[in-house]
């Protein structure tokens, strides 16, 4: 047991406020970082949302390891969201499929010769 001893009613408030997030906020903040860490990133990356939710979703397929910019919206043009691509992925019969599923999606070249 341990006594933390506070000056007033509001520094004791102050204690219970910061606690109360401590517990709250660090798991999570700590699971945060290990699935930051499983993706390749580091947890500290800062992510703003797109102007609608198409450009969400690009931007989030984005941040994975080896995935362009160009490729995100040719994934995005093939499963239009998250769930579409998810349902996909659970039509899979086999490890194999579901390993190849994004193997097929071509990224178009633009004018420039460049994806």
């Amino acid at each position: 047991m341990f006594l933390i001893r506070v000056e007033s009613g509001a520094e004791a408030v102050e204690w219970l406020e910061q606690l109360t997030f401590d517990v709250g906020f660090k798991p999570h903040a700590r699971h945060r970082f290990l699935h930051a860490a499983a993706l390749g990133g580091s947890g500290d990356d800062k992510l703003s949302s797109g102007r609608d939710l198409e450009d969400t979703w690009i931007k989030m397929l984005a941040t994975l390891k080896a995935v362009t910019e160009p490729l995100a919206k040719a994934i995005v043009a093939q499963y239009p969201t998250v769930r579409d691509l998810h349902e996909a992925w659970a039509a899979c019969a086999t490890d194999k499929e579901r390993k190849e599923l994004l193997a097929g999606i071509r990224v178009s070249l633009g004018c420039e010769g460049r994806a």
